[in-house]
């Protein structure tokens, strides 16, 4: 089966719901093919390539990941997810389900679908991503607040990164380490190896969604940012917080 899937780098890590539960249900060879179709992705549909594939080709549901092609065949194109009814009303892993599925399957409860190995070293430790390219505007005193308090928690903050940017814009950066990871292999596995990850909506809450890691996930309450609101009912180890409130 040729499963279409593409930006942003968010909407494709939760778009592997769709193969992790075929393949729980038994079906095999699936191929992931990526495209930009609808969007693109930020940093270049080629670069987007070669950080995906270590981490989707570890998965035991991938049998095969490439690049979209003129002649390639696709059987679930996963990029019409935005069509679903269930768009910014429910999370949106349940919107994957509901899109491509005739009757929305029940999961198990704590359901992941990306699953990578812990690495030793930050067992104790809280992993933080904040976006800086969206969410400038709303950074109120609650998300201050919000922020300290989860901090306070932990004796080791560790913010990882791609884009020092983030981090020289973090507002509490003086009481946290920073990381560069080498690739987005490394990022994952660093995220799935914490204590707990706390950051924005954008990709990093993706990941630690899919891997389903404990998470406090930061919120921008309007009508595009409502996917995280409910995940505490299907997941016991995540909470959220508005940020323009």
């Amino acid at each position: 089966m040729n499963i279409l899937s593409g930006p942003k780098l968010g909407d494709f890590i939760h778009s592997l719901i769709v193969p992790k539960f075929l393949y729980d249900n038994g079906y095999r060879d699936l191929n992931i093919i990526l495209g930009e179709v609808y969007d693109n992705f930020s940093l270049g549909f080629d670069r987007a390539f070669d950080d995906l594939k270590d981490v989707v080709e570890s998965q035991e549901y991938t049998n095969s990941f490439k690049k979209l092609e003129e002649s390639d065949q696709i059987d679930m194109n996963l990029c019409m997810f935005r069509g679903s009814a269930l768009l910014n009303k429910k999370p949106f892993w349940k919107v994957y389900l509901h899109t491509f599925f005739q009757n929305e399957p029940k999961v198990p409860k704590n359901y992941n679908w990306l699953t990578l190995p812990k690495v030793d070293g930050y067992s104790d430790t809280l992993i933080i991503n904040r976006s800086h390219t969206r969410d400038t505007c709303t950074y109120t005193n609650h998300t201050h607040n919000e922020y300290e308090k989860v901090m306070k928690q932990y004796d080791r903050k560790l913010f990882i990164c791609f884009d020092m940017e983030q981090y020289n814009n973090f507002a509490h950066k003086d009481k946290c380490e920073v990381y560069q990871p080498k690739n987005l292999l490394e990022f994952c596995t660093i995220i799935n190896s914490g204590k707990r990850f706390l950051g924005n909506q954008s990709s990093p809450l993706a990941i630690a969604t899919a891997l389903n890691v404990p998470r406090t996930g930061e919120l921008l309450y309007n009508a595009t940012q409502l996917h995280y609101l409910n995940d505490h009912l299907y997941y016991d180890n995540c909470n959220f917080f508005v940020s323009n409130q």
